[in-house]
């Protein structure tokens, strides 16, 4: 089905007028450009006001439950008192008109409600349909909202990849999506044993991001900040617009939305999603044309299967996919947190149900349908506050008729509402949260199937029914599952001290869960257990140690005693000295011992590069924020300032230097590529050691006020640039712009940095070192000859204060040189003023008391006259 101008006057008009109607104005229009007889205009406007009438009485045969006032000229504050009122006029409408048909203009347009007794009848009716009602709430006729279009004529393409190829795939997924939980709290919540706090909405909005696109993407994307940016970027964007959106005419709408703060955002992230996914695809195409048969397990592998000729945009497919199961299951887990909260007393019990299950099974799908309380507790959460109070939300595509002559026109916009949910006929105590409600009816006979979490209903339509039913409800159970076995396995939480219960947000038809919520959780020892699949169950993340025969340590006995060199030798070794190019690289993030490694280099006769050596080198720091312009993006546009560095450019800061260490490992890839011939040592602390080292050494110092003041003030009288590069390095490097962000992301990019490095490298080229293993294997690795002097160790924590002291104690005295000329010639220039006021002011009190004497000038009396004003005399 084509979406053409035409098809729009049912989507958009306010009364949703038929096509024919426009077809008619188009002939009359006609018939208008060749005969001027006035009798002839008057009929043709006769003409087109009995058939707009007719039409219009045709589609409107249901009453408006919320019509607009006598002098109101659009349904704007219909539409603001819909918003705040939606629950009501619903069960109002149906109590008036005692179940029939009635109309309701909403945030989104006029919809037409139909009792849910019609449920059972509806459910298999294939000419409802549900895309193009989707694709008619977002507008996505419009820029930016493209993902859209693809489910309102895409064939159906999203629906039949999620129904034959996500759900039958669910029992292999599940390993992969309970590794990339793990993965993703370990980032996002971390291992803290304190009490910290969380924003619930948006981390929870790029942890489901994340988790999902494990599925839509593959394990290579699904950890790309920049993809986790675009799918959340694009979520948020979207909710934010839509509403206000649709406030508006649609006449008015694709003028209105170049004027929403959002919707550049929207347009960008489409953009960038295109460059991010279309790359993928080549690069996978490219590798089956060099013969590469790998099959993935992700819909991005499964939509040409599924497509079979049909046209459709891959990064589109996934944006639409991304926030549909983005927005839904996020809001799904902060309600279940929420609701732990207020019902404390079956955390424990789901606790127990998850040990006992996961203990029997491991991670199988068959074990997540075995955790029936769980199930019950989403069910019963989902019951009370579904996060629509309205289904089965569809367009009829031809005239319909009901069993009982009930009427669905063409173009209509048809919903059910959930009133049952709550109705005491259906549900025992219904607005009691009953957290085993489904869990005991699943006990009783014939009900076992119909109490599931998936499982649809007349009495249970969160998930829709029948043909109508969300294909996606099967993936979104599991996944919900299995990030709430984490959770409730290997976290605490509470309530910020102070803060009120979560309340949920009431919009029209929506009931989201609390957006603006703040929670503190921490890291709980979770129960240890045996399983027969430790590897999938992944309850404790264990970090990826060096192996036993790489960490033992070596030891010789030196020929020679001699000390090591200190790194104030290695800060002053001249200029003639060098050794380049780089013959090795040394791969160790800051504070892991770059110090010792550059020393060892030192004495093996390769000159070493070390950040430290550059604390009065201001030429080198410049380069080395151009360096950081072109590796990481800029955080406010998500672009590079500059192209990466080529190895001309690399050679200007590392060409005279046989080894680089620490600040060069934030560009460990780029310096791989461009000296080829280099080895690569990668030296490695054990994680919890070096991030306390790092936290209290790099992390604190660079966000302190006194840091800052120099950067940004003394630095910039010097014109030093070391602070701004080390700022744009470090920031960029780990992907955090403040100390909270870097709690929440180090661990992720340390692991998947090493990890990058390791396969980026064969075997020859690369060496895992670490402190304390001694010189044979580092020599052996580089083909030099054993020193005769111990290894050395130097204190880098205390050498880099010791470094810092000094530098400060330089700019302090360089800035006071820089300033002392302008303070003192301000200082005379001030003196200056002041004495040329006082004489003038002394000359001009003579002068005017002369003329006060006896010389009475207008001109000059004017003058006096306002000198006394401004002396206080007048």
């Amino acid at each position: 089905m084509n979406h053409t101008g035409s098809t729009e006057s049912f989507h958009l008009g306010k009364e949703s007028y038929s096509l024919d109607l426009t077809t008619e104005a188009a002939k009359i229009l006609a018939m208008l450009s060749q005969d001027k007889d006035t009798t002839a205009i008057i009929c043709s406007i006769l003409v087109v006001a009995l058939t707009s009438w007719y039409l219009a009485s045709q589609r409107s045969q249901y009453p408006l439950i919320n019509p607009r006032g006598a002098f109101q000229f659009t349904h704007g504050k219909v539409k603001q008192h819909f918003i705040h009122n939606g629950r009501q006029l619903l069960e109002y409408g149906l109590k008036k008109y005692n179940g029939r048909p009635f109309r309701i203009m909403t945030d989104h347009g006029m919809m037409t409600v139909l009792n849910p007794k019609y449920t059972d009848e509806l459910r298999n009716i294939p000419q409802l349909n549900h895309a193009r009602a989707i694709a008619k709430f977002v507008n996505s006729h419009l820029p930016g909202y493209e993902p859209f279009h693809t489910f309102g004529y895409g064939g159906d393409i999203i629906q039949d990849v999620i129904k034959l190829k996500v759900t039958p795939a669910l029992g292999q997924l599940t390993h992969a999506l309970s590794e990339e939980t793990s993965f993703m709290l370990r980032s996002s919540w971390t291992d803290n044993t304190d009490w910290h706090k969380i924003h619930v909405h948006s981390n929870l909005l790029r942890a489901v991001a994340q988790v999902s696109s494990r599925v839509f993407l593959g394990d290579k994307l699904c950890r790309d900040p920049e993809l986790l940016r675009i799918t959340t970027t694009y979520t948020h964007s979207l909710t934010m617009t839509v509403g206000k959106l649709n406030a508006w005419p649609a006449i008015l709408r694709r003028i209105v939305q170049m004027f929403l703060p959002h919707t550049r955002e929207l347009q960008q992230s489409v953009k960038d999603a295109q460059v991010l996914i279309g790359g993928l695809v080549k690069e996978r195409e490219a590798m089956r044309a060099k013969g590469d048969l790998t099959e993935y397990a992700d819909v991005l592998e499964w939509l040409p299967q599924i497509a079979k000729g049909r046209s459709y945009d891959p990064a589109l497919v996934q944006l639409a996919l991304s926030f549909v199961a983005i927005h839904t299951t996020a809001d799904m887990v902060g309600q279940l947190l929420f609701d732990l909260i207020q019902h404390p007393q079956y955390v424990q019990q789901l606790r127990d149900e998850i040990i006992s299950v996961l203990q029997e099974g491991g991670w199988k799908k068959n074990s997540l349908y075995n955790m029936k309380r769980l199930d019950s507790f989403m069910k019963e959460s989902l019951r009370i506050r579904p996060i629509n109070q309205t289904t089965i939300q569809r367009i009829a595509e031809v005239p319909i008729t009901l069993s009982d002559g009930t009427k669905i026109s063409q173009n209509t916009l048809s919903i059910v509402p959930l009133v049952r949910h709550w109705d005491p006929e259906y549900y025992q105590d219904p607005n009691t949260f009953d957290a085993f409600r489904f869990y005991n009816a699943r006990q009783e006979e014939g009900k076992e199937n119909k109490s599931q979490f998936v499982s649809t209903s007349p009495e249970y339509l969160s998930f829709g029914h029948g043909l109508h039913a969300c294909p996606g409800r099967f993936f979104a159970s599991n996944e919900i599952k299995i990030i709430m076995c984490h959770i409730l396995l290997k976290y605490e939480w509470r309530l910020v001290e102070g803060a009120k219960s979560p309340q949920t947000l009431k919009h029209g038809f929506s009931l989201v869960a609390d957006p603006f919520s703040c929670l503190e959780i921490r890291r709980r020892q979770e129960e240890a257990f045996h399983t027969a699949f430790p590897i999938y169950l992944s309850l404790k993340p264990k970090r990826r140690l060096i192996t036993e025969q790489q960490s033992k340590p070596i030891t010789h006995t030196p020929t020679m005693s001699a000390a090591p060199p200190s790194l104030g030798k290695l800060a002053t070794i001249p200029e003639s000295e060098h050794s380049g190019p780089p013959q090795v690289i040394s791969v160790g993030l800051w504070r892991m011992g770059t110090a010792s490694m550059a020393a060892a280099y030192d004495i093996l006769g390769l000159r070493p590069h070390h950040a430290l050596d550059m604390v009065d080198q201001p030429e080198q720091w410049k380069l080395f924020e151009a360096a950081a312009d072109g590796t990481f993006p800029d955080p406010r546009t998500g672009k590079l300032r500059r192209p990466p560095f080529s190895r001309q450019e690399w050679d200007q800061i590392y060409g005279k230097y046989g080894a680089i260490t620490e600040l060069g490992s934030a560009f460990a890839e780029q310096l791989i590529a461009a000296y080829p011939e280099a080895k690569v040592v990668i030296c490695r602390r054990d994680y919890d050691k070096w991030w306390l080292s790092f936290r209290e050494g790099i992390v604190l110092p660079l966000y302190s006020a006194k840091l800052r003041f120099v950067i940004y003030t003394i630095s910039f009288l010097l014109g030093r640039r070391g602070g701004h590069a080390m700022i744009k390095t470090t920031e960029g490097f780990f992907r955090s712009y403040s100390v909270q962000d870097f709690d929440a992301n180090t661990e992720a990019v340390y692991d998947e940095y090493f990890k990058r490095i390791d396969e980026l490298l064969p075997p020859e080229r690369k060496l895992v070192y670490q402190l304390g293993q001694g010189w044979e294997l580092l020599c052996e690795f580089l083909d030099k000859p054993v020193p005769g002097v111990e290894f050395p160790r130097i204190n880098e924590a205390k050498a880099l204060k010791e470094h810092q002291k000094a530098a400060m104690e330089r700019w302090l005295t360089a800035s006071w040189k820089a300033v002392k000329p302008w303070l003192i010639g301000a200082l005379g220039l001030g003196i200056a003023v002041v004495v040329a006021r006082k004489n003038f002011l002394v000359r001009f009190e003579t002068k005017a008391g002369n003329y006060n004497r006896g010389t009475e000038y207008d001109k000059m009396g004017k003058v006096i006259e306002r000198y006394k004003i401004l002396k206080g005399d007048m």
